[in-house]
């Protein structure tokens, strides 16, 4: 990710000159190297917070040690420069269950980009909060729970509860076997497919497609675009056990069988 302040681009070229007729420079505060801890986990669900990073998780195989905590890996790699501002990454398990990952990039002329993998156990259910960064998480067997603000998501294999929200980011959440799904989008698209035929999904976008693909088998549809196409041609029952609901309030809605 890149932060500029004082007027953006313009602003930036100017000091960016005035720097190297003063003979100053961009300064290397830390090269990308990736670093590793590992945090004590208690109980069975993880919160993270997420600020400005990439951030990817993964299920893994981890049995609790003889107190009942569980091992969970943090990996980051974080690149930064600057001429003038403050920049730096932090991580800290709060109350043995919230993961606060943060990167501080501000000033001036400032160059940063982070990522973060998370090894998360794999009988964990999952809450992620993330602000600026891309959040991808695959083959999770526990509930899962993402938001972002300024940031996608990417969602594979996922078989238990899911819920998505996000604010200027799109979702594509592929391969699921999850039973129920609750997504959300404010400015970004919506791409829904299941590998199994899901019990009850509930979709809304604003200012974005919702673009679905499920198993053909009979479905209790509500579909409603406020200001967009409606194409639905998946099978349809009133009195299925199945439901799928797609609002849009600024984009057209696809639901079709595979």
């Amino acid at each position: 990710m890149r932060k500029t302040t004082a007027g953006g681009a313009l602003a930036l070229t100017l000091i960016a000159v005035l720097a190297a007729l003063s003979g100053c420079s961009m300064q290397k505060v830390s090269d990308g190297e990736a670093e590793h801890r590992s945090f004590a986990l208690t109980g069975r669900k993880l919160t993270v917070v997420s600020d400005d990073s990439r951030l990817e998780l993964v299920p893994v195989d981890r049995a609790a040690d003889g107190d009942g905590k569980r091992r969970l890996d943090v990996t980051r790699w974080f690149k930064a420069s600057k001429l003038n501002g403050k920049v730096g990454v932090s991580w800290k398990l709060e109350g043995g269950d919230t993961l606060r990952l943060k990167v501080t990039c501000t000033g001036v002329v400032v160059d940063c980009s982070a990522r973060h993998r998370v090894e998360v156990p794999r009988d964990v259910a999952l809450d992620v909060r993330s602000h600026d960064g891309r959040v991808v998480a695959n083959g999770f067997s526990t509930p899962l729970s993402i938001r972002t603000g300024d940031g996608s998501v990417g969602v594979r294999g996922a078989s238990a509860a899911l819920r998505i929200s996000t604010r200027d980011g799109s979702v594509r959440a592929e391969e699921l076997r999850s039973p129920t799904v609750t997504a959300a989008s404010h400015d970004g698209s919506l791409e829904l497919g299941f590998r199994e035929a899901p019990t009850s999904v509930r979709t809304e976008s604003h200012d974005g497609s919702t673009t679905l693909t499920a198993p053909r088998t009979p479905y209790r549809v509500e579909a409603d675009a406020k200001d967009g196409s409606v194409d639905v041609s998946l099978p349809r029952a009133d009195d299925s056990r199945r439901s799928i609901e797609a609002i849009s309030h600024d984009g057209s809605i696809t639901l079709r069988g595979r």
